[in-house]
């Protein structure tokens, strides 16, 4: 399969690489600045999509929907599930009942020491192309579920990065990606930029296809509708959201966060 793979730093790397080619159809689709079918991007034309791109990912109410719904308790959930060793010993945080009972020396519970240190990165990547028949609810419900993962890891000493994949593959032929960071290791993440990134449809409808319609040598994928965003794990991440269809997984909060705990099962040896 022939692979064609670009990468930016940030949103606004990525804005920055489209706004030179506004108005230019080219020899290949536009449906990036299509204005047929508003819907499909929310209402959102290219411009718009453009500027809150140029903006980090101007969107407050998508951030205001994705924390509208308190997802604390599965943050600890998730934290509990990926907690540090406990190891026994004469001093702690806890009683380990048992111990004290019969009259042990060693009946506190506290951190492993080793447990405790520094932990590596966590690279995570989801695929924000999603089938037409996936809402923007779907998406805000999968971006919640996401987001509750990564303060899961960070709350026990990892740091994560967080990047977005807009994916065109095409008969298993030819494949085109473009990563696109939405959160830097170390940086905490922005509601209204991450938002913009993970749930709404003009991110990958007006400026994934851009970026695709202008690529030198994978442009062609446009010239007939744009593929399916469906993939192998990219290398070098650890987690790896796929493709959405039908909106399967991230029909209510709920099951979007069972979805997500599933997908990092089964992708690492971690407990989740």
């Amino acid at each position: 399969m022939e692979l064609y793979a670009e990468r930016f730093d940030s949103i606004t790397a990525f804005a920055a690489h489209l706004a030179p080619h506004t108005g230019r159809g080219g020899k290949h689709g536009n449906e990036s600045e299509d204005t047929k079918h508003p819907s499909w991007a929310l209402g959102v034309d290219w411009s718009q999509a453009l500027t809150m791109a140029q903006r980090g990912g101007d969107w407050p109410e998508g951030a205001a929907e994705l924390q509208s719904i308190d997802m604390t308790a599965a943050t600890k959930d998730m934290a509990s599930m990926i907690a540090p060793e406990m190891v026994n010993d004469v001093v702690g945080g806890a009683i380990d009942v048992p111990e004290y009972l019969i009259g042990a020396p060693e009946c506190f519970l506290r951190m492993d020491e080793e447990a405790e240190q520094p932990r590596s990165m966590i690279r995570l990547a989801a695929c924000i192309d999603a089938s037409g028949s996936t809402s923007g609810y779907h998406m805000l419900n999968r971006g919640r579920a996401i987001l509750a993962a990564v303060d899961a890891y960070e709350l026990q000493g990892y740091t994560v990065e967080l990047t977005a994949f807009v994916v065109s593959n095409r008969k298993g032929r030819m494949l085109y990606t473009a990563e696109i960071v939405l959160k830097q290791a170390g940086i905490p993440w922005d509601a209204s930029s991450v938002a913009f990134g993970l749930a709404h449809p003009a991110f990958s409808r007006r400026l994934g296809f851009k970026a695709l319609e202008i690529h030198p040598d994978a442009g062609w994928l446009s010239d007939d509708g744009y593929g399916h965003g469906k993939m192998e794990k990219p290398e070098g991440f650890d987690i790896y959201f796929e493709y959405v269809i039908d909106g399967r997984g991230f029909r209510s909060p709920d099951e979007a966060i069972a979805t997500v705990k599933r997908t990092i099962k089964s992708q690492t040896d971690t407990q989740l």
